[in-house]
């Protein structure tokens, strides 16, 4: 705030995610600090575009309306002399101003405070700092859970384990601490754990209400990844998501612009290169896909077994979804084997990602609008005969039966740029790389059946990594491949039927822009 400062129009922004307490720490700094000012105020902005005039002049004398008490006489040409301290709290629809005029505004000396949940509108507004509110850490979050239930800084005896449950609900939040301890004060241990039970699957009402105004402040484009991200890809890597999110818009550009958007709202942030998104706001998008249809078939987004299971057995819908992304856990497997023939149902399906989860059956089509095909240990020889993958960018088939991609005619495959068939061992054939001309990667590693690559490879202009490690039947690969300015990447350890005829061919691999050429049998120890 720098308050030493008697010239100068200060503005201050405080961002965070909703109920993470923006607005309860910039009245509690107007509250300790405005003894120091001729006037303080804490206005509740808009909360709505159509709040405001649309004309940007009108919309200058409704702010000023809105802003300073009348009993100054201010006006837009004369700007007060007071030295003032105020506070804007919750602004979203504030892109027509900017900071030079907000500042002439108010007298030297005065001090401003914006909160809002979107980083990128502070900035634009062109605050001087701007305070990121974080979640309460697990003490501090226990501490104030504690003081509203208990009245004391620890839980009643009998208590101490349900506390902990309640923390883990709310997750940091203080909007969310405060909700679930005023429900539980003066209850019983059978009501706290029906309390908690129930806000497992249904959150309380009142704070989801919060976090819902930053989803509906988002864009179409916007609103599409944070459901996707929330409901089933929360908590990976980020490449791997942005892999997911080019699949589905094909525009780079269009999918960082959307994760640096949804960072500023408040609404992911990355940590350890993953993305993280609260558990409320997991909850929050799951229900307002799960809103879409009381039929799974006729919702955009599947994550559940359940709902999969009965999608697969039953001829409703089917015609919405577009992400289907299913884990089995490996150390506790579920028994239920589902007929494969029902994917081929799915004709908008645009994701599809299987791990470990067990079909029976012959499969004879998927959907054409495919992009992403990720399937752990896919069961068949061969993809589905009539499936024409034409959109399909990524093909990512590690540990599966497959012998090879098609069994009569190849199809052409323009834009996929990654094939990953790691650990395929009765692979025994690679498509003409002719029909792959986008193919940057290429992972083969522990392909034991596999002789040899057709010589087009040689020829992708694009490629920058080859794992051919452990590929121990591999007999030859073209010439012509060491001497590709694309390549970055390639291993060929184990690959030892054809190590010796190589031991004095050179290649050149570059890592960045460090270009470094070694003999190439320092790569086949």
């Amino acid at each position: 705030m720098d308050l030493g400062s008697k010239d100068d129009v200060r503005v201050v922004g405080i961002s965070g995610m909703g109920g993470v307490g923006k607005s309860a720490l910039a009245g509690d700094v107007l509250n300790k600090i405005s003894h120091r000012f001729d006037s303080a105020y804490f206005i509740s902005t808009p909360t709505t575009a159509q709040a405001f005039p649309p004309s940007q002049s009108i919309l200058k004398e409704a702010f000023l309306q809105i802003a300073l008490p009348l009993k100054f006489g201010l006006s837009y040409s004369s700007p007060s002399l007071h030295r003032m301290l105020v506070v804007f709290d919750d602004v979203e629809y504030w892109k027509p101003f900017n900071g030079g005029w907000i500042r002439g505004l108010f007298g030297g000396g005065s001090r401003i405070i914006i909160t809002s949940r979107d980083e990128g509108l502070l900035r634009h507004l062109g605050v001087d700092e701007i305070h990121k509110v974080e979640l309460v850490n697990q003490n501090e979050a226990l501490r104030l859970l504690c003081k509203i239930v208990f009245r004391s800084d620890k839980p009643m005896t009998g208590y101490e384990e349900l506390t902990l449950e309640a923390l883990k609900y709310a997750d940091g939040l203080p909007l969310a601490i405060k909700s679930v301890g005023l429900s539980l004060v003066d209850q019983s241990v059978s009501k706290w754990k029906r309390v908690l039970t129930k806000l497992q699957t249904v959150p309380d009402a009142s704070v989801l209400a919060v976090l819902k105004k930053s989803f509906d402040g988002l864009t179409g484009w916007q609103k599409n990844a944070f459901l996707d991200i929330a409901c089933c890809f929360a908590g990976q890597k980020i490449d791997y998501i942005k892999g997911i999110l080019f699949c589905q818009y094909l525009f780079r550009s269009l999918r960082d612009m959307i994760i640096e958007s949804l960072i500023e709202k408040s609404l992911i942030n990355i940590s350890s290169q993953r993305i993280k998104i609260h558990r409320l706001l997991q909850q929050l998008a799951k229900l307002i896909v799960q809103h879409e249809s009381p039929e799974p078939g006729n919702r955009s987004r599947i994550w559940n077994y359940e709902d999969f299971r009965h999608i697969m057995e039953t001829n409703t819908g089917t015609n919405h979804v577009r992400i289907v992304v299913l884990s089995n856990d490996e150390e506790h497997p579920r028994r239920t084997t589902l007929n494969i023939k029902g994917l081929s149902k799915l004709r908008k399906l645009k994701i599809l990602i299987f791990h470990n989860v067990k079909f029976l059956g012959n499969l004879y089509d998927l959907s054409n609008n495919l992009r992403y095909l990720s399937w752990h240990k896919y069961p068949l020889n061969y993809l589905p005969p009539n499936f024409k993958p034409k959109r399909l960018v990524e093909l990512i088939m590690p540990d599966s039966s497959i012998t090879q991609l098609w069994r009569d005619k190849e199809k052409e495959m323009q834009y996929l740029e990654n094939l990953n068939l790691r650990g395929s061992k009765d692979l025994m054939k690679i498509p003409h790389f002719g029909l792959l001309p986008s193919l940057e990667r290429l992972d083969l590693e522990g392909c034991t059946s596999l002789v040899q690559l057709h010589p087009s490879i040689a020829y992708l202009t694009r490629l920058k990594f080859l794992n051919l490690r452990n590929c121990t039947n591999l007999e030859s690969i073209p010439n012509e491949l060491f001497g590709k300015s694309s390549l970055e990447f390639l291993n060929l350890a184990g690959s030892s039927k054809f190590a010796q005829s190589l031991r004095f061919k050179r290649v050149t691999l570059s890592w960045s822009s460090v270009r470094v050429t070694c003999l190439y049998h320092v790569f086949i120890i």
